[in-house]
């Protein structure tokens, strides 16, 4: 039965090494054999292997905080759409770049610490406005999700069938086109009816974004990372929007914001 087989296959091992994983015996059962194939291996670089190089960070964090937020909001349902075979090293990247004070959250000095770590040589010295502009929340620290819109960039949502998934995302009636009424799906709880059509026009103008209109914004995109990667010395201006969100949170920090609620 099932016990004797477990009791078996103990006696197939004779004991355990100094990291207390079982040591086998010269001649192996079948069934001892394929428990020895069961256990996990960590990879040299961690549970999800060794992290990417982020070269292209920089170039990609400029675009997201300078593309329309129609732009920011596909990436950011892109990053949720994303294969596990592409987002673990960008899981082990962030994890790591995490790491001394693991929050959830990427500050400016976890940036600046661990981003020339991982092929980053460059940062910016205008880092901390980038991230003012890029956290939704105001406050300057990127979250997973952002994180993993902004290195994927609009070039992998171009070029694979991440794309065609985004969209079909997006298109929640599935007809052909992405509408206000889609988009409220994904933002009323955030946005009111009047922004989220505003968010559309900021696209597509008057028009539903088809298809081919999400395509035509990506490659916009893909040719402003291109444009950031040979502009080296630009700075970036907080856009209206980053700043007012900016104040907001400090004064909710300062309690001014809520008074009732400032403890």
């Amino acid at each position: 039965d099932k016990s004797q087989n477990r009791s078996k296959d103990k006696d197939d091992f004779k004991g355990k090494d100094a990291k207390g994983k079982l040591v086998a015996s010269p001649a192996l059962s079948k069934s001892a054999r394929d428990l020895t194939r069961e256990q996990p291996r960590v990879a040299p670089g961690g549970w999800w292997g060794a992290a990417p190089r982020l070269t292209n960070f920089i170039p990609r964090l400029r675009t997201f905080c300078n593309a329309n937020r129609l732009l920011r909001v596909i990436l950011l349902v892109a990053a949720d759409t994303v294969d596990e075979e592409v987002l673990a090293p960008l899981r082990a990247a962030f994890q790591r770049m995490d790491g001394w004070c693991p929050d959830g959250l990427l500050t400016v000095e976890d940036l600046k610490n661990r981003l020339p770590k991982l092929g980053c040589k460059d940062v910016p010295a205008d880092l901390y406005r980038l991230l003012i502009e890029a956290d939704a929340d105001g406050v300057g620290a990127l979250d997973f999700t952002t994180f993993i819109a902004i290195t994927i960039g609009s070039q992998e949502v171009l070029s694979t069938d991440l794309g065609a998934k985004t969209f079909k995302i997006l298109d929640r009636d599935q007809d052909g086109t992405i509408s206000a009424n889609d988009l409220s799906e994904f933002l009323k709880k955030v946005l009111k009816a009047e922004a989220i059509t505003d968010l559309l026009q900021d696209g597509m103008g008057q028009k539903p974004l088809n298809f081919q209109g999400f395509l035509g914004l990506l490659t916009k995109a893909s040719k402003m990372e291109r444009d950031f990667t040979e502009q080296t010395s630009t700075l970036h201006r907080l856009s209206p929007d980053a700043v007012s969100r900016m104040e907001l949170a400090m004064a909710t920090c300062e309690g001014s914001a809520h008074p009732l609620r400032s403890e």
